[in-house]
């Protein structure tokens, strides 16, 4: 089944790799935040996974992106189909991709990477749920935002987006656009601040 909205083949591959929200749109011009997208479409996007991924994309991947949108648009050319399209970014927790089908229109396809829930989970706290609100202790991070679950080495964590972290950590994991890119912690580096509202 081809979607209404964003690209058929990045859509389908995301799905395919259970992706825990998968969304569609088409734009014209360059939008600046996901609230500005009017030709969008959800697939297999249950909430909180569906307002977590929203949530990122107009925090910060369209700002990210927002100085390289034309590195996606010169392949708006009616005649010219990209159905699998331009990878415009990605990091341990979102991808988005910009092409077209032939038309006028700019095709984008975002997701939010499979949890993996595998691992040694040291913490006495239950695992959070995606978009729940936690207090990063390790390195003065702060508040931070569940994007996902995984494991690495063996030792079950989570990808989380400070919500303001310290300068050094803005230069370290600067994506452009003023904004940031998230960070891994593990089960034992964080404390539970706000439960996600599903």
């Amino acid at each position: 089944m081809i979607p209404v909205w964003g690209l058929p083949v990045p859509i389908a591959t995301a799905k395919e790799d259970d992706a825990e929200a998968v969304w569609g749109a088409a734009v014209e011009g360059r939008p600046t935040s996901y609230f500005a997208v009017q030709r969008m479409t959800w697939y297999d996007a249950p909430r909180p996974a569906h307002t977590v991924l929203g949530r990122y994309l107009s925090e910060v991947v369209f700002p990210a992106v927002s100085a390289r949108w034309d590195d996606a648009r010169p392949l708006a050319d009616p005649n010219i189909a990209t159905p699998s399209g331009v990878v415009l970014y990605q990091d341990e927790a979102v991808v988005l991709v910009g092409g077209t089908l032939g038309g006028p229109y700019l095709h984008l396809a975002a997701w939010l990477r499979r949890s993996h829930t595998g691992g040694i989970w040291n913490s006495p706290l239950e695992r959070p749920d995606l978009g729940d609100i936690v207090q990063v202790d390790i390195n003065n991070i702060g508040r931070a935002m569940v994007l996902r679950h995984h494991a690495v080495y063996g030792q079950a964590g989570m990808a989380v987006h400070p919500l303001d972290p310290p300068a050094w950590y803005r230069r370290q994991h600067d994506k452009g656009g003023g904004v940031w890119g998230p960070c891994w912690v593990t089960s034992t580096e964080w404390q539970l601040v706000e439960k996600e509202r599903s």
